[in-house]
């Protein structure tokens, strides 16, 4: 088969490894151009809580220390926490990666505390509007995220959706084909193809390889 993953991929993973040794063509590139944006607002808090591993990128090089040595982290889930622990971060809270069943869990840990939420420029702010009754939400922008306008996809058999940004930006340029199957990476993507008109998609139980592989050989 011939997919395309919404993800800069590296040749020696295992996602890609995997797929090409049973005869898979892949195809990975972002279809999102990225940026730093500047930040001097920082406002005490007892919690920061980071989305994905782009935002504790861009948070970490550009603020200081001092900042938020007091601070606890918090982390949507097991991704974003191998981010924080490459720079010798343990997470205080690490969610399952479910916006929702995170959000139930750090509204309890967190209650009536005061949570900085590092974002890109278009958040969906999934986590600040569920938990916005259970404890004071603040949010700084770290980073620019734009739809690229110079880009080409090979036509593909399954298409991988990693953000609704990433399937707008897509079907903004190519028509869906009638034969083609989707998957979406999390309810926060599926709820963005809904949005687009598309119906027929299937959500990846996890945004995992393992969840991403699972989903592809039930379309073989």
């Amino acid at each position: 088969m011939r997919i395309f993953i919404s993800r800069d991929l590296d040749k020696n993973s295992s996602l890609v490894q995997t797929l090409e040794a049973k005869g898979d063509v892949v195809y990975g590139e972002s279809l999102i151009d990225f940026d730093f944006v500047p930040f001097n607002y920082f406002p005490f808090c007892e919690w920061i809580f980071f989305y994905s591993p782009r935002c504790v990128r861009y948070f970490f090089e550009m603020a200081h220390p001092n900042r938020y040595k007091n601070s606890k982290f918090a982390v949507i889930g097991p991704g974003t926490a191998r981010a924080m622990i490459e720079r010798d971060i343990i997470p205080d809270f690490i969610g399952n990666g479910n916006p929702e069943q995170t959000a139930e869990s750090f509204g309890d840990e967190a209650y009536e505390q005061r949570v900085l939420f590092p974002q890109a420029e278009n958040s969906r702010k999934s986590i600040e509007k569920l938990i916005a009754d259970q404890v004071e939400v603040l949010d700084i922008v770290v980073y620019t995220n734009t739809p690229k306008k110079d880009f080409s996809v090979p036509e593909s058999d399954v298409l991988v959706f990693t953000s609704p940004l990433n399937a707008q930006t897509y079907f903004d340029k190519y028509p869906l084909i009638k034969e083609q199957k989707i998957i979406a990476i999390g309810k926060t993507t599926a709820k963005g193809l809904h949005n687009l008109s598309i119906s027929k998609y299937v959500v990846a139980a996890s945004p995992t390889t393992a969840g991403i592989l699972s989903e592809i050989e039930k379309m073989r």
